[in-house]
């Protein structure tokens, strides 16, 4: 019998996430998982980055199977995809974290990340790591520009305020204990 784990027996890395604002309406994100760290960007005000962001890690945070976050860097796209993809019960607080990458934006701008063939890194993080992380993130932002500064530099979106509240929230409440009958009580 093999005694290597396969990869969705893997348990959850650590993550970190870096939010840049830089001039202009661009912006780009270093995450870490593990030890490895990854660059994402520029990429423009077009879309609500930052918002979209913590809303994903909100509905993470909420118990949502799964969440995306499109990155539009004009014609590149990076796409943040994680989802409660095929956990055991050894890890059942994993969730298999990617970024992907699109360049030809043509015809199937309808795709979602999911369906982005070009996976740049996956691995797995727990949910609340994510979460956490997002909003790490966003607070120092938050505390270096201010809303004032942050919409002066994002042009297009406001800073998402009530998200990270939202996140906040999701986070200062206890996960759910398991009960008889559920996939996590065994």
């Amino acid at each position: 019998m093999d005694s290597q784990p396969i990869f969705h027996d893997q348990p959850p890395v650590s993550i970190a996430i870096e939010y840049i604002l830089e001039q202009h309406g661009w912006a780009s994100l270093v995450i870490s998982l593990g030890n490895a760290q990854n660059r994402i960007g520029s990429f423009g005000y077009c879309t609500d980055a930052l918002g979209d962001l913590i809303r994903a890690a909100v509905a993470i945070a909420i118990g949502s199977p799964r969440a995306e976050v499109i990155f539009d860097g004009e014609p590149h796209l990076w796409g943040l995809t994680i989802q409660d993809g095929w956990q055991s019960t050894r890890h059942p607080q994993a969730f298999r974290f990617s970024i992907r990458s699109k360049s030809d934006v043509s015809g199937d701008d309808h795709l979602s990340p999911f369906a982005w063939p070009r996976v740049l890194v996956e691995n797995f993080v727990a949910a609340d790591a994510f979460a956490m992380a997002v909003s790490l993130a966003a607070h120092e932002v938050l505390n270096e520009h201010g809303e004032k500064g942050y919409f002066a530099r994002w042009v297009q979106h406001r800073f998402p305020t009530r998200a990270l509240v939202a996140l906040d929230a999701a986070l200062a409440t206890p996960p759910p204990i398991p009960t008889d009958g559920s996939p996590l009580s065994r």
